[in-house]
């Protein structure tokens, strides 16, 4: 075994204290990979058939391996005794294909090579764990995964007997066989565990005495996988596909229990489905707050993420509710809820009836919500609060909450007149401090910082206590931003400064009988608020203040540029995407356009260059750096794009290239005068390339928009048909662009056109707006490509606001874009 120990798991060792790196190429490892191919070779089964009685030959032991299409092992690896374990799932096919899953990486191998690796967190692929890499390079020493092959190559080119020896006083029932296997010129030692019937080994332990470094191994056999298990095409494209979810659903996708136990969430929805709650108790309390307690109050999604409660209110008296408590009890399943009216707490009326509505509730709040079911109360306890140990907040807190949302909707008259209702002092009243928190908050959003700075000041010390001492529940560091906030817009940097790295010090005060797993929650929990709260307030901060990410690093003690945190936000002084190389191309090509021009000033108001060379450029920034009114626009791809913006949005849908000129490329620049007019640009660039546009009037198809006079919809709460899914490219339906501050028909209509005319040739849908809507109507304007997407949009204008279409033909003016003579 010491031979076939050496020649199997040869590997370069630099000590065991470098962590898992180095304790993957240790002798620990070595012994656990060479244990676990002789397994999966059959070597072992000459030995555990030897005791059993009776010679057999190899040729049968070759033949009953075999004859297993698939087994698994979940393998513990520990560095020393105080170590936490790491786990690695090995599933590995009759054929050689191999799946493993370490840490949060999928790897994919076939004949002992790593085909691919994914990151079930990113969803995608990467460089397989060394950890991994280590393994299936074990494996791969075997060549192909045969008997005669996998002895040859661990020990040395011959066959050299392995004599794991019955361990008797390891035994304690008779239907289990167990082997030890010592190892020369080491005190380390292998544990094998067998079934004596099949002689199926079900465990190996690698031990080391000497630091309690260990490898466990548990096997597990069963019938052979779907082929997609091991397919890594299929697992990305899983991955592109399936909007996020549940990383139990990634890490083992496509992997059936053969015993039909569900193994994800996504096998456990499909069934059991969703269900309603169960109501126990309701009621109303004098301030017009409803309260619900129910059982069965959990639902779990296919994605694995649960929801609780009922999550919407409505009553017979047509009142908009706002959902302002929810909990839940894991070990009773019981859901507590709150709901307060839109007027709360000045509207007194009491409804005849109460309808609660369960909706599927995914945290995106953009998705379209499905109902699941409904509940008709018309029983509860009227002038009533809930029973003590159910809803643990003060009801004045749903106060504050109302305040803040008629605050953060513009409202301050509305959120003044609730927080008024509040009495007390906020050194000594939790209510009260919650209320002074609510009005910071609107002096921030009136702009009035120096005031809010005076009241930050003031509840700084109280927001210090009540995010340092332990009040029972996990403390955020989010109560601190409104002052940040108001320091930052106040022109106070260095205070602002001061107070982050002050809130960073605070250390929470945690309950003594907390656990360690409760107190790293706990820590994790702080960890992200504080993430979160960076990534709102740093971009927000960047935009508004316009500070620099020089003075934001200075400020928060980050670097926005290396940050991942950052990656896919903007800022007023820098975006990431322009540091691609297109980017700096361009910027090296305007100094050196800036170059020319200082002693070549341009004769009229813009001439056309086109580029010498076939670098790839982004165009921005526009100005030429160092002279002054002096601006540059990349002109690059087809003529057909440039054309669809010719006096836009007055022209969109109504411009036709003629055929042999769509397809002329730009590779050019445009120099230009600052404040030059976009149409005249427009006009001059045509020229120059021996082109001109002529208006054509001509009948064209058109759809009639008229309303039908109904009651719009909050806009906020108006979507695009289809829910954005994260396979790339643009979807019929789903979303194209989206805005906090809502579009209006007129954008809508545009943005429908645009899409149905992208061909340029002009003869696509026209849209005339005769519906007299002025206001916002819409969150999100819809992706409206190809032809399928015309009934698709019919309804959904007329679902969404009442607004039907007519076709007619009308003589409207096209915009042709032709060859001159």
């Amino acid at each position: 075994m010491q031979e076939a120990y050496n020649n199997s798991a040869r590997a370069p060792v630099e000590g065991r204290a470098g962590g898992w790196i180095a304790a993957s190429r240790g002798r620990i490892v070595q012994l656990a990979v060479a244990a676990l191919i002789l397994v999966a070779a059959g070597v072992l089964f000459d030995h555990l058939l030897r005791p059993l009685g009776g010679a057999v030959a190899w040729a049968e032991v070759t033949r009953r391996f075999q004859a297993v299409p698939f087994f698994s092992a979940a393998i513990y690896m520990k560095e020393d005794a105080t170590s936490e374990p790491t786990q690695m799932e090995l599933w590995m096919s009759q054929d050689g294909r191999i799946r493993l899953r370490i840490g949060t990486q999928v790897v994919f191998a076939r004949g002992g090579a790593a085909l691919q690796a994914y990151d079930i967190k990113s969803r995608q692929p990467v460089e397989p764990d060394e950890r991994a890499r280590v393994f299936i390079g074990k494996i791969n020493e075997a060549g192909e995964l045969s008997l005669d092959a996998i002895i040859k190559v661990m020990f040395g080119g011959q066959t050299t007997e392995v004599t794991p020896l019955v361990n008797p006083d390891a035994v304690i029932s008779q239907d289990m066989v167990v082997f030890d296997v010592e190892i020369p010129d080491t005190p380390e030692w292998v544990r094998i565990w067998a079934l004596r019937e099949s002689r199926l080994p079900v465990r190996i332990t690698v031990w080391d005495p000497r630091d309690g470094e260990t490898m466990d191994a548990i096997f597990t056999y069963s019938r052979e996988q779907p082929a997609e298990f091991f397919d890594p095409n299929a697992f990305q494209t899983l991955l592109e596909n399936r909007s996020a979810g549940s990383q139990v659903n990634v890490a083992y996708a496509f992997l059936t229990d053969p015993g039909g136990r569900n193994i994800t969430p996504e096998e456990m929805f499909a069934q059991s489905g969703y269900h309603v709650p169960q109501v126990e108790q309701a009621g109303i309390t004098p301030d017009g707050a409803v309260w619900v307690i129910a059982a069965k109050g959990d639902n779990r999604m296919p994605n694995g993420y649960s929801f609780f409660g009922f999550g919407k209110l409505e009553d017979d008296l047509g009142r908009e509710y706002r959902r302002v408590y929810a909990s839940h009890r894991t070990a009773t399943d019981q859901s507590m809820e709150a709901f307060v009216p839109a007027d709360y707490p000045f509207d007194g009326r009491v409804p005849g009836k109460l309808i609660l509505v369960c909706e599927v509730d995914d945290c995106r709040p953009r998705a379209r919500r499905e109902v699941i079911g409904t509940v008709e109360l018309a029983n509860w306890r009227q002038g009533q609060s809930w029973p003590d140990g159910t809803i643990d907040v003060n009801e004045r807190a749903f106060r504050t909450q109302m305040a803040m949302v008629h605050g953060d909707n513009g409202d301050f008259a509305k959120a003044e007149h609730i927080l008024s209702t509040i009495q007390g002092r906020p050194e000594e009243d939790p209510a009260a401090l919650g209320r002074e928190r609510v009005r910071l908050r609107i002096l921030v959003q009136q702009d009035k910082y120096a005031a809010a700075v005076a009241l930050g000041e003031r509840l700084m010390p109280l927001l210090e206590g009540k995010y340092q001492d332990w009040h029972g529940f996990v403390p955020t560091p989010t109560i601190f931003r409104d002052y940040v906030r108001a320091l930052v817009y106040a022109g106070q940097l260095d205070e602002a400064k001061h107070v982050w790295q002050r809130i960073k010090n605070i250390e929470p005060q945690l309950h003594p009988g907390l656990s360690e797993a409760a107190r790293a929650h706990i820590a994790e929990a702080i960890r992200h608020d504080f993430e979160n709260s960076l990534l709102v307030m740093v971009p927000e901060l960047s935009g508004k203040a316009h500070l620099t990410i020089s003075q934001l690093n200075d400020i928060f003690g980050i670097d926005i540029k290396k940050d991942e945190l950052f990656k896919d936000e903007t800022f007023w002084d820098w975006n990431p995407e322009f540091e691609k190389p297109k980017y700096r191309n361009w910027e090296r090509h305007l100094a050196e356009l800036a170059e020319y021009y200082r002693s070549h000033p341009l004769p009229a108001s813009m001439e056309i260059l086109a580029h010498a060379g076939n670098e790839e450029y982004g165009g921005h920034p526009n100005k030429m750096p160092g002279v002054d009114g002096y601006e540059v626009h990349l002109l690059s791809g087809t003529l057909a794009h440039h054309a669809l913006f010719y006096r836009y949005p007055e022209s969109v849908g109504r411009v036709r290239v003629e055929p042999g000129v769509a397809d002329v490329t730009f590779d050019h620049d445009l120099v230009y005068r600052a404040g030059t007019p976009w149409l005249q640009m427009s006009e001059f660039v045509l020229d120059s390339f021996g082109l001109e546009i002529v208006e054509v009037n001509e009948p064209r198809q058109v759809w009639v928009a008229r309303h039908d006079a109904r009651e719009l919809k909050d806009y906020r709460e108006v979507l695009a048909p289809v829910p954005h899914d994260v396979s790339p490219g643009r979807k019929v339906g789903t979303a194209s662009s989206g805005s906090s501050g809502g579009f209006g028909v007129t954008f809508l209509f545009n943005d429908f056109m645009a899409d149905q005319n992208q061909d340029a040739r002009g003869d696509g849908i026209l849209i005339v707006d005769e519906t007299g809507i002025n206001e916002k109507v819409s969150r999100e304007s819809p992706c409206w490509e190809r032809p399928e997407a015309i009934d698709m949009a019919r309804k959904w204008f007329a679902d969404e606001f009442g607004i039907t279409f007519t076709e007619e033909t009308r003589t409207m003016t096209t915009y042709v874009i032709r060859r001159k003579g």
